[in-house]
């Protein structure tokens, strides 16, 4: 099942520590199935209801965990001080399942099209993601990524692997945003 779901989404390879790669994984899996999702819908599933055209959910993870990956790799280039490096481990996981929330959050239409479930219409993908991760045993750092990377998360203390993941998020999808209004212009 890992290897069925780095094929997926090839940034959880990324992943060393094999006990955070498989709960990761776990969390993915568990969300699809109470979402009643299978791991292919992902590249269906767009990563905002907002904006027609938008990205897939999968393409917009994948983006997020590149963004922190290499957020981190030019940190470690570029600081010998390794107090200045945020935690690797932590920074990934949390990028790779700040959405996962998003799987219970949304639904699909009789005819095919997507909205927000019952329970996205009570509870937003940040507290469903870290419900499911709190669950699945990751570490609290991870859970506070997931909780506090979108707007829920401002006015909020964050750790600089979140303050990376909810910066890393902004950044796809405020881009993504703004380029496909000016496609329609």
């Amino acid at each position: 099942m890992t290897q069925d779901w780095i094929e997926r989404i090839p940034e959880l390879g990324l992943l060393q520590e094999t006990a955070l790669r498989e709960q990761c994984v776990a969390v993915f899996t568990d969300a699809c199935r109470q979402g009643g999702w299978t791991p292919k819908e992902l590249d269906a599933i767009p990563m905002t209801l907002g904006y027609p055209g938008a990205p897939s959910l999968r393409t917009h993870i994948r983006a997020v965990a590149r963004l922190a990956h290499q957020t981190f790799m030019v940190f470690r280039e570029l600081h010998t001080d390794t107090r200045l490096l945020p935690d690797y481990p932590l920074l990934l996981a949390g990028a790779l399942l700040h959405d996962v929330g998003k799987l219970l959050e949304y639904t699909r239409t009789p005819d095919g099209d997507f909205t927000f479930s019952r329970q996205g219409l009570l509870l937003r993908h940040p507290f469903s993601g870290a419900m499911l991760a709190a669950a699945h045993g990751l570490p609290d750092a991870v859970t506070h990524i997931i909780a506090v990377h979108a707007r829920e998360g401002d006015g909020s203390p964050r750790s600089v692997e979140a303050r990376i993941v909810n910066k890393a998020d902004l950044l796809h999808f405020e881009s993504v945003r703004d380029l496909l209004a000016a496609s329609s212009a």
